[in-house]
């Protein structure tokens, strides 16, 4: 299985169309008309998908303790905490960084990705 995105209101589409050209599998919440869907409803909507979610929304990692008190699994979160700043390179980086080596075998979805918060600095 190889690793595909989501993106909530606060990532750049830069980062969507970069990753997209880059070969990946990347869901807007805008594309899908979840703009306005708090943190759980984006978090219950990438894992229904199975699909790691790249925010930029300083909230988050409030989910992310949730899910992991309930024990409930999530796709993973690429937490990108410069929510005034584009930061499109290092999120876009650091997802192909991931895409690659869990293409490549280097890493695995369950043991590198789901239920992992990457902070991407």
């Amino acid at each position: 299985m190889s690793l595909s995105f989501y993106t909530d209101s606060h990532v750049p589409e830069a980062v969507a169309i970069q990753l997209r050209l880059n070969g990946v599998d990347v869901v807007r919440c805008q594309d899908i008309k979840l703009d306005d869907a708090t943190d759980l409803e984006h978090l219950e909507y990438a894992s229904a998908q199975e699909m790691a979610i790249i925010t930029k929304d300083s909230d988050f990692p409030s989910p992310h303790k949730i899910w992991m008190q309930e024990n409930r699994i999530h796709c993973g979160i690429f937490f990108c905490p410069y929510r005034n700043e584009p930061a499109t390179s290092k999120i876009v980086t650091a997802c192909l960084f991931y895409y690659h080596a869990i293409e490549d075998g280097a890493r695995t979805l369950e043991h590198d990705i789901y239920n992992q918060l990457h902070y991407i600095t």
